[in-house]
């Protein structure tokens, strides 16, 4: 219903279309139609998306409230954008809490009568209150925070809001809800199932987990809470692993509330860091990311990997130039571009998808919002190119030899420094594996840059750790 209230998407010609009366036609014929129906009130939800052209803005979304009033809707939920269309910002991580009737309540209210309902990017109760306390809105409504942490009203109703496991905008839920189990990044308990039991062991095992990304954060929260003596070891890798790295890039800090929760939840149970695996370990669970595929053409002084460019301070940025070439597969290269140039880099992000879909790895939402932060960044992005060659000189005016989609070859530069951003492979997604190593029983779990695949990770860490 969305689409055929849009400017910018609904082209129709008949009485469907052809102006703001006609787009509205169909959302108050079908809300007309479940009224009569229906044998209880019926709501209607409609998004606000005033930041495109051609979208709903809040002056239109009054009149059509004003309308479906007269229809007699019985309560009407605003929302910040559709989910496909224009991918809205609203829904992203990077743009912070509140939904968009915070910041468009007055225009939308005016001579509106029946209850309207804030959502969008409602994630903390203080949030929620701060929106009821700041708006006319009636209620909030809440969808990926309670997938987080099924138990997020009873904890607020409890006062510990500080045990809410936090929604991080990753929009790892998404992927799931066209097919399998809805789940979470944080929080691998099922969503459907609450107050899951975690039962106590009776035989204490001293676990270490190599390993600080979110399935191995994880692991060792459930593990803990069962009474194992865990030592998480972040090695060369921040807290969070890879999802750790990738908050450093402007837009992406809340992905950061994930690790406050964690060490949280960790210092609550007794855990903690350590620099090297315990001699008396009873159980290993390796949780790092595996290395990426060595690329030939990424060869030379001048050639950084993503890994070791993400996460960077002012002093270890020296020696990185102005001029960036930046290569890869999806969405990483484009995050590694964000973090140069909010250092001052001027990057060029070399991808080999299409200009209409740049980084089709990652969920449309964040790869429009990627594309528009580089645009704001001055970042150019060059499509449709896979590197072939990197060629330095003793001047630092190295060139990239690319390969076009249609089989011609191109040269692009000159640039300082190239970052090799393919990142690393994905583990196997059929389930964690066990082996030994040193003598000590080692379980395989991984991390990972998909947070699809983070997902499920998460999932099975929370399976296993139940059951050691």
């Amino acid at each position: 219903m969305h689409r055929s209230l849009r400017r910018a998407t609904n082209r129709r010609t008949d009485r469907f279309g052809r102006g703001e009366a006609g787009r509205f036609r169909l959302a108050r014929e079908l809300a007309r139609s479940a009224v009569t129906a229906a044998m209880s009130p019926v709501i209607v939800k409609f998004a606000i998306d005033q930041r495109r052209w051609g979208g709903l803005n809040a002056e239109a979304g009054n009149r059509l409230a004003l309308a479906l009033q007269d229809d007699g809707v019985a309560a009407l939920e605003i929302v910040g954008g559709d989910r496909w269309d224009d991918a809205s910002l609203q829904l992203s991580c990077g743009v912070g809490e509140g939904p968009v009737i915070a910041r468009t309540s007055g225009a939308i209210h005016q001579g509106v009568r029946i209850p309207i309902i804030a959502s969008g990017r409602l994630l903390s109760p203080t949030g929620a209150e701060e929106t009821l306390r700041d708006t006319n809105a009636t209620a909030v409504a809440m969808g990926r925070a309670l997938i987080a942490d099924p138990s997020w009203v009873a904890k607020a109703r409890a006062g510990v809001e500080e045990e809410i496991v936090p929604c991080i905008g990753c929009l790892g839920c998404h992927s799931a809800m066209d097919g399998g189990t809805i789940g979470c990044v944080v929080n691998g308990d099922e969503v459907h199932i609450t107050g899951l039991h975690v039962q106590q062991t009776s035989h204490p095992l001293n676990i270490a987990v190599l390993g600080a990304g979110l399935p191995g954060l994880e692991f060792a929260r459930v593990a803990s809470s069962r009474g194992h003596d865990v030592t998480v070891i972040p090695g060369t890798m921040p807290l969070g692993g890879v999802t750790g790295l990738r908050s450093s890039v402007p837009g992406n800090a809340e992905f950061g509330r994930a690790f406050l929760y964690f060490g949280d939840r960790l210092r609550e149970f007794g855990s903690g860091l350590g620099e090297t695996i315990p001699d008396d370990c009873d159980l290993v669970v390796d949780a790092r990311p595996l290395p990426g595929p060595k690329l030939s053409w990424a060869v030379g002084r001048s050639v950084l990997t993503a890994s070791s460019v993400l996460g960077r301070d002012l002093h270890q940025m020296y020696g990185i130039g102005r001029r960036v070439a930046i290569c890869g597969p999806g969405s990483l290269a484009g995050e590694v571009a964000l973090f140069l140039a909010g250092w001052g880099r001027r990057p060029t992000v070399v991808v080999p998808g299409t200009s209409d879909n740049p980084f089709p790895d990652a969920h449309p939402m964040h790869a429009l919002r990627l594309v528009e932060r580089l645009a704001g960044y001055k970042c150019d992005l060059v499509t449709d190119s896979t590197p072939v060659e990197w060629n330095e000189t003793l001047d630092r005016k190295h060139r990239l030899t690319v390969r076009r989609g249609d089989g011609t070859t191109a040269v692009l530069g000159p640039f300082q420094t190239a970052v090799e951003a393919t990142g690393w492979s994905d583990p196997e997604v059929t389930g964690p594996t066990e082996t030994v190593v040193n003598g000590t029983r080692t379980i395989v779990l991984g991390d990972s840059q998909s947070f699809d695949t983070v997902r499920k990770l998460v999932h099975w860490a929370n399976q296993l750790a139940r059951t050691v």
